[in-house]
């Protein structure tokens, strides 16, 4: 059994207007939320590396992260949802052992204010993003 260290109802974000222009929706802090707080656990499906040439052509080819060398993940919750900045306030990581991707603030995020997540990973990480993969650049028109 899996025991819930955030309730539904106590997951301090919430859809809202993205910023970013041409962005429709983002993720916001729907309360102060603090440096280092857990802001969401998420639960994941897998997608087996084998299987990726039929997501490929599909809306889901946005939306998936890298996991390990034998699957990619789509992520549930509003995991999916995070909005890329290189200058993020949030930043996610993997839970190998239960199985979650864990999204935490990595700066204080004051409420209602967009939560930010580098898709690099590493927050300091500026690489281009990989457009193979249809996930927009960002970068001139990236939140500060």
């Amino acid at each position: 059994m899996i025991t819930p260290t955030v309730f539904p109802s106590e997951i301090p974000i919430y859809v809202g207007d993205s910023k970013i222009p041409g962005v429709v929706r983002g993720i916001m802090a729907s309360r102060d939320i603090k440096k280092g707080e857990l802001i969401e656990k998420c639960p994941l499906v897998f997608i087996p590396i084998s299987e990726e040439k039929y997501i490929k052509n599909t809306v889901i080819w946005k939306y998936y992260f890298e996991w390990t060398k034998k699957y990619h993940i789509l992520v549930l919750g509003y995991g999916s949802l995070y909005n890329h900045s290189f200058e993020p306030n949030a930043q996610y990581s993997h839970d190998y052992k239960k199985n979650f991707l864990l999204f935490r603030a990595i700066k204080n995020i004051p409420a209602h204010e967009e939560i930010f997540v580098n898709y690099n990973w590493h927050p300091d990480n500026v690489e281009p993003l990989d457009p193979v993969h249809g996930i927009p650049d960002f970068s001139g028109a990236q939140a500060k």
